[in-house]
């Protein structure tokens, strides 16, 4: 028997409001799913800020304009909050829009995996919460951060 509705049924609660991901050292990120409706919004009014580049290019913006673009979409809206994250400092800042900016255009591969992640259905899968809700902390998420389920975001508040 398949197992598709296990394996692609996400939730659409945690692809909205987002859902902490770990990334070692106390640093946490709450992502939005890249196919959220305030995602893709904000996404097609980026489009639009850019369309007079992309009919220049062929339908193909330049790599440093195609930068800009993700660095202002995961800054605004795939990023619903952070803690623990330090500026180039060391010093903890709070969650803002410019000094997400800022971070992310210093740190294009912390960006590139926070929105590689945002775009995985494993994110914010329901079985994935399902499994978590056991004594199991195991995440089907790749890379170096981890997704905690909506519950345990809560506890570790």
């Amino acid at each position: 028997m398949s197992n598709l509705f296990a394996r692609y049924k996400t939730s659409r609660s945690a692809e909205n409001e987002g859902v902490w991901l770990n990334f070692g050292g106390g640093t946490r990120v709450k992502t939005r799913s890249t196919s959220s409706p305030k995602v893709r919004e904000y996404q097609s009014r980026l489009f639009k800020k850019f369309r007079q580049a992309l009919s220049a290019g062929g339908g193909v913006l330049p790599p440093e304009m195609q930068d800009e673009m993700d660095i202002d979409l995961v800054a605004s809206v795939v990023i619903a909050d952070w803690e623990g994250v330090p500026n180039a400092n060391g010093v903890i800042v709070p969650y803002a829009r410019p000094t997400a900016m800022a971070i992310l255009a210093e740190l294009p591969e912390w960006r590139k995996e926070i929105q590689y992640l945002a775009g995985l259905a494993e994110t914010y899968r329901e079985a994935g919460f399902e499994e978590q809700l056991g004594n199991s902390k195991e995440s089907s998420v790749p890379a170096s951060a981890t997704a905690e389920t909506p519950s345990d975001s809560s506890q570790a508040s």
